[in-house]
């Protein structure tokens, strides 16, 4: 009989706990979603997890454990508190996600159209990165720290990669500079070895605007010339030595070429200029300038001189 009386009574404390566990569950899920309403949409008690959609949608979680529940179903208040403030971090975190993702994909598109690319509304920054990159790389220096600098900031703003050396163009190292329109458009092309020193040596051509075109050749030089011993200068054009008649420049630190238009002639026997220069003190100094495209470069220039 003390079996009989026993077990109905085990049943009964059972079933009271097994009722106090529910109403303390939907009281605690109630309480957690009252606490996260800025946050999350709902919140559950599931088993071993306490589960949340956040307002992004997002599933968070942290384990009932953090809860101690008693016999019955009940939970501390300072571990109520824990798991609110636990779930409350993770839909932050997913929130800040979201945030930072959608600002840099924004970003990646407001590149895209300051490129001039197309097509890129719909495409994530994995896909826009290979054509911005490609675009960066084609804006690059040539030469110099100018170009490493430039490579380094398109690594960290857009993961780019190394794009290695730049391709050989057919007018070389000359660039060209074209200003006014009409009678008074003027056109030079001068070459850029890439040295970030404004003094170093230069060799340009220009065809100044005005009734009677006129081509130029010259070089400008980081030192004072000899007053007299630059009026005839020694040359080399590739392998061929050559020589040319040069004029002192007002600067006194360039040379002009006499006859330009036969400078540019011998200068299509080879890919290289070396000239030696007398300074106004010390030795003479020996110049050299990599030509190569010189032909192609200048026709903007034939074309204006017609030469």
């Amino acid at each position: 009989m003390g079996s009989d009386l026993r077990t109905p009574l085990a049943a009964a404390v059972v079933g009271a706990a097994a009722i106090a566990l529910l109403a303390c569950q939907g009281s605690m899920e109630d309480k957690l979603a009252e606490v996260l309403a800025t946050v999350a949409k709902s919140v559950t008690i599931e088993g071993e997890s306490v589960k949340a959609v956040c307002n992004n949608d997002e599933a968070v979680e942290v384990p009932a454990a953090d809860l101690e529940l008693n016999f019955i179903g009940m939970a501390p208040v300072e571990n109520l508190s824990q798991v609110a403030r636990d779930l409350m971090r993770a839909c932050e975190e997913t929130a800040q996600s979201e945030k930072k993702a959608a600002d840099e994909a924004r970003r990646y598109r407001d590149e895209a159209k300051r490129l001039g690319l197309k097509d890129f509304d719909d495409k994530s920054p994995d896909e826009l990165r290979g054509p911005i990159c490609d675009a960066l790389a084609q804006q690059l220096p040539r030469k110099g720290d100018a170009r490493a600098e430039g490579i380094q900031r398109n690594a960290i703003n857009f993961n780019c990669p190394d794009p290695g050396a730049p391709p050989e163009l057919p007018t070389g190292e000359w660039i060209l500079s074209v200003k006014g329109k009409g009678r008074s458009k003027s056109a030079v092309i001068r070459l850029d070895d890439g040295s970030e020193d404004r003094d170093a040596p230069k060799l340009a051509f220009r065809c100044m605007g005005g009734k009677k075109r006129k081509l130029e050749a010259y070089v400008t030089t980081p030192f004072t010339l000899h007053k007299r011993k630059n009026k005839k200068v020694s040359a080399k054009v590739g392998k061929r030595r050559d020589s040319f008649a040069t004029n002192m420049g007002q600067d006194k630190k360039s040379v002009f070429f006499k006859d330009a238009k036969d400078a540019y002639k011998s200068l299509q026997a080879g890919d290289s200029l070396s000239l030696s220069l007398r300074p106004a003190r010390g030795r003479t100094k020996t110049l050299t300038f990599a030509t190569k495209g010189l032909s192609e470069a200048a026709k903007p220039l034939r074309k204006l001189c017609r030469f």
